[in-house]
């Protein structure tokens, strides 16, 4: 029985998903956290209006070299040895960045110099619920589509309807195969604005934190942008007050990686933003400290031809180390101009072959129309899509937010899927899996195939699909049914439906929960006494019994079900082990 819960960063770069309202330059003084000089940290931008972090660069030496003597030959300093091998941050004079790079780039001892550039948050329009008392099993379609939205603390009223039911990641199916304590462990990496880890649904949860974002104390872990959280609660709320996440075990842990953090652009706005060196050294961190996963919901431009190599140095280490990043790939497709290729489209690091892009989904099971597209996504999620006109917030996604420890808000975005994701991996490194490799090939091959056959550059190798990933088993097994072809829609009599024997072929067909049938709808008809009109009988004659139902042709006219212009009804039911049964047959109604 189906159980209803109550329930963007890189260089420096930004959120890919959602941004705050512009803050005037006249507050400033008050997010002054972390700076020596009471005041808050600063971001210069180049010629071509592209952020980075003032006085300071990103350089890798080659093998044997003096590292302290090349810098200091160029008007340069080590401020901070990274933890990637041989890479460091240089302290250089303000105003000289470009000048000591490109020196650094001409030396022999250098393997790359580069700016510690930045992007800001893309943004997009969100609403927000904070009432405490609601249990959200019923907003959250993206786990669960029944083709509704639900109050469930207002009598399980419907406040909306959604695009196609079943259009979800089979989490429910899921949760009733693991139950609410399974068994195995995994820890997931969030690199972004932070977490809010008091949060009712977070408690426990985050096992480790240290903030990254320049400019900023280590121990200055709060997130003020309330990104972070809301990633964070997609990819592992517990539900213990309202909002299960994919990953919902008190064994799946996070790590609160922060590497973005609020910056004052030359322009006088504030912008959250998270510098190329930080999210390297975040992404080698929280490897270290024993991530399973590491989620980036962050990107860059679609038309950037190159990504931030102290980034991919990082993630090289990462995946050498078993450990299976997702980064999301951008939002950026409904842009005038844009293309997806090989060196176009899909943002970075997304763009990068050691990070897994996944695309967003709708509530459709299409593509999201703001989801960056090319060849480099692996794998979709969904990460929603509010529809002009719908006037309501429900097509995104919701989640926790940061104000307070009992509160929620809809976002939408690829920043939204690339958790979803990284949830999976999870729950999959729990289920005893040990290979990143092998969990990424588990995922793409039960994955559901959206859009054309195969891999496509829209959904990569399909929209992830939870249960099957941890059974290997479909959730919904396609059977095919016999009827009869012709229904007259004034007859009191009933319309017969076999299931034939020979269909079954992973399960046998009295596994199947006869009071869950539906056709068109409606359930199987009683008789007098009340039992189910259903019989065994050989109608094929191959020497096995098939199941043979009967429906009410009154109560499928009554409830809507059938009308002249039908010309397909559907079968479903539950079988003993959690799946479920779907099958179609073409009818004529007269």
């Amino acid at each position: 029985m189906k159980r209803y819960l109550p329930l963007l960063f890189v260089g420096l770069v930004g959120l890919s998903a959602c941004s705050d309202d512009p803050v005037p330059t006249s507050m400033a003084p008050s997010f002054a956290l972390g700076a020596t000089d009471g005041e808050m940290p600063r971001m210069s931008v180049d010629a071509d209006g592209n952020p980075y972090v003032p006085g300071q660069i990103i350089v890798r030496f080659r093998p044997g070299a003096a590292a302290a003597e090349v810098a200091q030959a160029n008007r340069g300093s080590i401020k901070t040895p990274s933890r990637v091998e041989r890479m460091f941050v240089l302290s250089v004079p303000e105003g000289e960045e470009f000048t000591v790079r490109n020196n650094l780039r001409r030396n022999p001892n250098v393997e790359f110099a580069e700016m510690d550039y930045a992007v800001n948050l893309i943004p997009c329009g969100t609403g927000d619920c904070t009432d405490p008392q609601l249990f959200f099993s019923g907003r959250k379609w993206d786990l669960h589509n029944t083709g509704s939205i639900i109050d469930n603390a207002n009598s399980n009223t419907v406040i909306a309807t959604t695009g196609t039911a079943g259009a979800d990641m089979d989490w429910l199916e899921a949760f009733d195969y693991l139950g609410q304590d399974y068994a195995g462990s995994a820890v997931i990496a969030i690199l972004d604005s932070g977490i809010r880890d008091t949060h009712g649904d977070l408690v426990g949860k985050v096992i480790a934190a240290r903030n990254f974002a320049s400019g900023y104390p280590e121990d200055f872990i709060q997130d003020r942008d309330s990104h972070g959280t809301h990633v964070a609660g997609i990819a592992a709320a517990s539900g213990r007050l309202a909002l299960h996440g994919v990953a919902w075990g008190s064994n799946i842990k996070l790590i609160n990686a922060k590497v973005c953090e609020r910056y004052l652009f030359p322009d006088g706005i504030v912008r959250t933003s998270c510098p190329s060196a930080s999210t390297a050294e975040a992404i080698v961190w929280a490897t270290d400290m024993g991530a399973n996963v590491l989620n980036l919901s962050l990107g860059g431009g679609w038309d950037a031809t190159a990504g931030f190599p102290a980034q991919q140095v990082a993630f090289q280490y990462a995946r050498e180390r078993n450990v299976l990043p997702f980064c999301s790939s951008g939002n950026s497709a409904n842009v005038a101009g844009y293309v997806g290729t090989e060196t176009r489209g899909v943002s970075f690091p997304a763009r990068f072959p050691e990070c897994v892009a996944v695309g967003s989904t709708d509530w459709f099971d299409g593509i999201s129309g703001f989801s960056s597209w090319g060849p480099q996504v692996e794998l979709s999620a969904p990460g929603g899509q509010v529809f002009a006109g719908g006037g309501n917030p429900f097509g995104a996604i919701f989640s926790l937010s940061n104000s307070a420890d009992n509160t929620y808000s809809y976002k939408q975005g690829t920043s939204m899927a690339a958790p979803q994701a990284a949830g999976l991996a999870a729950l999959l490194f729990a289920s005893g899996m040990t290979n990143a490799n092998e969990v990424l090939a588990r995922m793409k091959e039960t994955a559901d195939d959206r859009g054309a056959p195969g891999q496509d550059p829209y959904f990569g190798a399909g929209r992830i699909n939870i249960y099957r990933a941890l059974t290997q088993q479909s959730p919904s097994i396609a059977m095919t049914i016999s009827s009869r072809s012709q229904i007259q829609l004034r007859s009191n009599g009933n319309v017969q439906v076999v299931l034939l024997d020979r269909e079954a072929v992973t399960f046998s067909l009295d596994m199947i929960d006869i009071s869950s049938i539906r056709f068109g709808g409606t359930p199987v008809a009683q008789r007098n006494n009340g039992t189910y009109f259903a019989t065994w009988s050989d109608v094929d004659g191959d020497g096995l019994p098939d199941l043979v139902l009967h429906f009410s042709t009154r109560a499928l006219r009554e409830t809507g079900s059938i009308s002249t212009d039908t010309e397909q009804l559907t079968l479903t039911g539950t079988i003993s082990d959690g799946r479920t049964m779907r099958g179609v047959v073409d009818v004529t109604v007269r």
